[in-house]
Parts: structure tokens; sequence; C-alpha cells
């Protein structure tokens, strides 16, 4: 029995859109007279070029096709085109047929300006060509070519077509189809270059998306950071993870603060350390080997650092080192970029993260000081028959310069009310000092406020700075008489006001106390009789100001007593305050703000 195998055609897959029409012209070509039939195949094969030229294919696949169109059309024995690169130098880019040693040595500077033909022939003379044709012919002759086809746009030269001796067999190629192809080969090659420079510039814009989003990734990490060793961790992370350094380290404060990669038995920090200090002043990312000390750059090498980057915010300042990039390669402007972002923000979270500890210890501090200083204003008046004390201070910061005090010895109570020059800590300390003097001055029988203010003038005198000086009511009041003794040392004048509304300034006294070694004395005395009050407060109130600029001064301060001054002393000093805060408005308090009232209780005020 005999088998058979039967085999079953397969079919030739479809023509592609492009080429299907030129298959069914084929057909009828064979009946052309030989004219017409070379014309409708140079019409197949550009057409046929142009649907493959603007599918997805490169420049070199591009170039390839356009050879081997020219070369099936021309009958040329070789074929050749030249591509310019970035910098409009013409180089060999693709050819076939017959070999040529010297094709790729070939090039051509792309001239100013073209000739107005599209292709040039060799042989003859051209007395119609103009000089811009000259470049193209001496290539000619050094490629041995018979035309040069210029493949250009609007934008300018995109290549040049060469064509050697057409082969004797076949026909050579008419100047009409070697015009028209280059103008489609021109368009071809056009649209290769646009889509590369989009793609190159969708590459471009990918990483700048992705170094963007790398590095608000980090910043939020930066700014997350509990302390500068986990500020300076990620700063080498993410530079590493960038450049793909294999190591990194980090001076800042003349010391390595973090390093990270491989360790060395010849690693040396003051290797790092040295090189910061001569990169000092230099804002500039560079090479380890381009530093100006020449064995310091040895060094860096010898640690296989290859790059230095310096950075600054605030106080702080510091410097990158940075291992070889990976692959060897340079950094590019974007890495350089990103690399300056970056440390820049990692020494700004250094400096927000020193900026907050200092922050926190002098608030610790003026919390103790703010302890210290109500340590030393009295608790609560002293009490007495018939009278009614009270007194307040706001500091306008944490803690101020305005400070009162009452003493009681024997048959008299010694009231102090003061206001050293300046705000803060340093007049608050002063304070203290004044505190202890005026009490030691008066417990040990010196009980004379004359003598107390001279005292008080060379101690400050003697113990501050020059330009610090004090203003203060140094008063003695006798409780069983109503006699009121007071020395105004540059003070604000005291505020007396009688049971009947009427008004008097106390403004006996001296100069302020502490800028001089000497100072005259001269004591006030007043009587204060049932219903009568003084009012002692420092510029703190009288300097309050409203948005408008306006002052709470001694007008409206002696308006306010007078209308309260029915009511208790306590009562007083509130009234006083709301209505200058009223007065204020959302301003804050420009000074530290005292007042202390002594009133004399008795008959029904007048009113």
């Amino acid at each position: 029995m005999t088998t058979r195998t039967v085999r079953t055609p397969v079919p030739e897959p479809p023509a592609s859109p492009g080429t299907r029409y030129q298959q069914l012209l084929a057909e009828h070509i064979g009946g052309m007279n030989p004219g017409l039939e070379r014309r409708v195949s140079e019409l197949l094969a550009l057409t046929d070029f142009s649907a493959a030229a603007f599918e997805r294919l490169n420049a070199a696949e591009v170039a390839s096709l356009i050879v081997l169109v020219a070369l099936g059309e021309s009958g040329a024995r070789w074929a050749g085109l030249l591509l310019p690169d970035e910098e409009g130098v013409l180089h060999p880019a693709s050819r076939r047929g017959a070999g040529n040693p010297g094709w790729e040595e070939l090039q051509l500077e792309a001239p100013e300006r073209l000739p107005g033909a599209l292709v040039l022939r060799s042989g003859g003379e051209h007395p119609q060509e103009d000089a811009a044709a000259e470049p193209f012919r001496q290539l000619m002759r050094d490629s041995e070519a018979s035309s040069a086809t210029l493949l250009r746009t609007r934008d300018g030269l995109r290549g040049v077509l060469l064509l050697g001796e057409p082969h004797p067999d076949l026909a050579g190629s008419r100047t009409d189809f070697l015009e028209a192809l280059s103008v489609s080969a021109a368009a071809a090659l056009e649209k290769c270059r646009r889509d590369e420079e989009l793609r190159v510039a969708n590459r471009r814009l990918s990483l700048h998306v992705y170094q963007l989003r790398s590095l608000m990734d980090l910043t939020a990490g930066l700014h997350r950071a509990r302390d500068e060793a986990a500020v300076w961790d990620l700063l080498l992370h993410g530079a590493m993870g960038h450049v793909l350094a294999s190591r990194a380290a980090v001076v800042a404060g003349g010391r390595v603060v973090a390093a990270k990669g491989p360790k060395r038995p010849e690693d040396d920090g003051a290797i790092f350390v040295r090189a910061a200090e001569i990169m000092a002043g230099d804002h500039n990312i560079r090479p380890a080997a381009d530093l100006s000390h020449w064995a310091t750059s040895c060094d860096l090498a010898r640690l296989e650092i290859g790059w230095v980057v310096p950075f600054a915010s605030g106080a702080v300042q510091g410097t990158l080192f940075l291992g070889t990039a990976g692959f060897g390669r340079e950094l590019s402007s974007a890495d350089r970029a990103f690399l300056t972002s970056l440390t820049g923000q990692a020494s700004a979270a250094v400096e927000s993260l020193r900026l907050t500890r200092a922050s926190i210890q002098k608030e610790k501090e003026l919390e103790v000081a703010r302890r210290i200083q109500a340590r030393f204003l009295p608790s609560e008046a002293p009490e007495y028959p018939g009278w009614d004390l009270w007194g307040i201070n706001i500091p306008c910061l944490s803690v101020g310069g305005d400070y009162y005090d009452y003493l009681t010895l024997d048959e008299a109570v010694f009231v102090t009310i003061a206001d050293v020059s300046g705000k803060g800590a340093g007049p608050a300390l002063i304070m203290a000092s004044v505190q202890a003097s005026l009490r030691s001055f008066f417990r040990h029988g010196r009980p004379g406020i004359a003598s107390a203010a001279q005292d008080l003038n060379h101690h400050l005198h003697q113990n501050t700075e020059d330009s610090r000086y004090m203003t203060a009511i140094l008063a003695r009041l006798e409780p069983a008489s109503g006699r009121l003794d007071y020395l105004n040392a540059g003070h604000v004048h005291p505020v007396l006001v009688r049971g009947d509304g009427s008004v008097e300034r106390l403004d006996r006294g001296s100069t302020v106390l502490g800028l001089f070694p000497e100072i005259e004395t001269e004591v006030g005395t007043c009587e204060l009789g049932p219903g009568d009050l003084v009012a002692l407060y420092t510029d703190g109130l009288s300097e309050a100001e409203d948005p408008a600029g306006s002052l709470f001064d001694d007008a409206r301060i002696v308006d306010a007593l007078i209308a309260a001054r029915s009511m208790s002393a306590r009562d007083i000093c509130g009234d006083l305050l709301s209505r200058a805060r009223a007065f204020s408005g959302p301003s804050p308090l420009r000074d530290d703000l005292t007042l202390v009232v002594l009133k004399r209780r008795g008959r029904q005020i007048v009113v």
C-alpha cells in the first residue's frame, strides 16, 4: 500500500494597507512600455518607502531603507548616506553595493548656505550653480560618486545621498526621481529626529519627576527626623542611592558626623576634615581630583572619593563626600541640582533642630527666671487697720525689669516700685540684686530713704553696664499718722488723689539711679487723710498704645483714678489694667507694667 502525502498550500499573509494597492498595480506593469514601466516602478518604490518610513523606525533603519530604495531604482554600483551629528558634521551612516576603503573616513561640515539644486551630478560644467555647491562636489570627488542628493527641510540639511557610477547593464536614475526621494527621505529623517528629541525630553522629564518625588520624600523624612544623626543618615542614604555611590561621608562643625559604606584600614577622618577646610568658601560641586591641594586630592582618590559637595543653611555648614558615581560616570546637571537641593534641605533640617533645641533651652531658662522673679515679688500686701494696699506686675516678656516690694519695719512700711532699663532676663537679674540691697539696707538700721537711694545708686553704678540705669520710687508710710515720705528717682510721678477728687503729683527726689557715681537727693512728704489714695506705676501703663499710635497717657490715668477712687485698692488696680488693655485693643504691651495703690479708708468719698 502506498502512502501519499498531501501538502496543503500555506496562504500568504495579507498585505499591509500601505502596500496592498501597489500589489494590485504590479499585475498590470508587464503590459506597459519600458519608459512608463520605469516610472511606475519608481512611483511604487517611493510609495513603499513612504509607507515603511513612517512606521516605528529609528534613524538608522530609515537610513538603511533610503539607501536600499536608491540603489534599487538607480542601477548604481553603490549607494551611501551621510547624516549630520549634533554639531552639524556629516558622517557615513549607511552604504550598500560596491565597497570603498575610504568610506568611513568621509566627513563634511555642513555649509551655512545650501545650493539651490537638490541633485548634483559629476562631470561637465555647471555655470548655473553657485559656490554653495562646491563642498558637496568635493565630497563627490572624495567618494567617487556620480551624484549627490541633498535631503533637506526648512530646518536645514538632514543628509546627503551619494550614488556611484551606474551599472552598465542598468539605466541610470532620473533627476526627478532623486528629487522626489529627497523630499520623502528628508521628511522621514526629520520625523526620526523629532521623535528622538521627544523621547529624550520624555526621559528627561521622567527623570526630573522621579528626582522631585524622591527629593520630596527625603525632605519630608529630613524634617521629621528627631535628631541630627537621623538627618545625616538620610542625607547619605539619599545621595548614595541617587548617584549609585558605594560610600559617602559628611563633615560638619570640623568633624566627621556620619559615614556609610565599607570601611578600609586606611580610612582617616582627618582627610575629610582637611578637604572640607580646603573647600571652605567654595559653593560649587566639584570632582575630588579638582581640589586646589594636590596631596589631599590624592588622599581622597585613595579612599575612592569621587565628588565633593559643599552645603550651607544659616549657621549650618558642611561638606558631603561621595564615592565615584556608579559605572564611573560624570554627574549630570540634574544630578548636581538634586544633590544641591538635598544637602540644602538637610542643612536646613539640622538648623531647625538646633534652633528648636535652643528655643527649648531658652524657654527652660526663662521658666527658671520666672519662678525666681515671682519669689522676689510680694505674695500679699501688708494689712494695717484703716489701710488698703495692693500691687500688680505684668511683664511684657516672660520676665521683665519692673519690680515692687513692701517691707514692714517697726511702725512703718517701706514701699518700693522700680523699672530697670531694658527687658528680659538681664533687667530681671538686676532687680534681684536691687531687692537684696534694699532689704539689707533697711533691716540693718538705716531706714532713711535718701541714704537708701544713694547706697543703691552706688551699687548699680559699680556693678552694672554703663548703659543700664533704674528709675524708682522709694517711700516710707506711717500707717498710724498717714505720713508718707517719698523720693522719686527719675520715675513716673506718682498720683495723689484726695477724697474730694483733687489731684497732686509727687515729684520730689533725684535723678535716675546707676548712671552717675554720686546723686543729690530731696525727700518729699505728704499726709494721707481718710479717702485719699496714692498710685505708683511704671511707664508700661502710661505708654500702652492703641492701634492708631495714641498713648494711654497720664491724663487718662488720672481720670480713671478719680472715677475709681471709691473702690478698693485691688479693684482700682484691676480697673486701670482693664482700661489700658481695652485702649490697646489687639496690640500687645510695649513694656513691663507695674502698679501699686496705697489707699486710706475713711469717710464717704465726695463726688
